[in-house]
């Protein structure tokens, strides 16, 4: 979510106080469900970038790597 940083923010990410940044919150848990981390992030939006890495899966349920295909 795009939001204005505070001044401090805006001295750690070397951008303007006026200048939009990306506020991220993720968690991780555990196979019982429970949180075992809980981190906000903020980062420059005009540097951001996601990449996303889905290995795909045959019709058995097999990674395709596994199949040779």
């Amino acid at each position: 979510m795009p939001v204005l940083p505070t001044p401090e923010l805006a001295t750690l990410l070397h951008i303007s106080a006026k200048d939009p940044i990306i506020r991220m919150q993720t968690q991780a848990i555990d196979e019982h469900h429970q949180p075992i981390d809980y981190s906000i992030l903020y980062t420059n939006m005009f540097e951001f970038q996601v990449k996303y890495y889905l290995p795909r899966q045959t019709a058995s349920g097999l990674p395709a790597s596994k199949t040779g295909q």
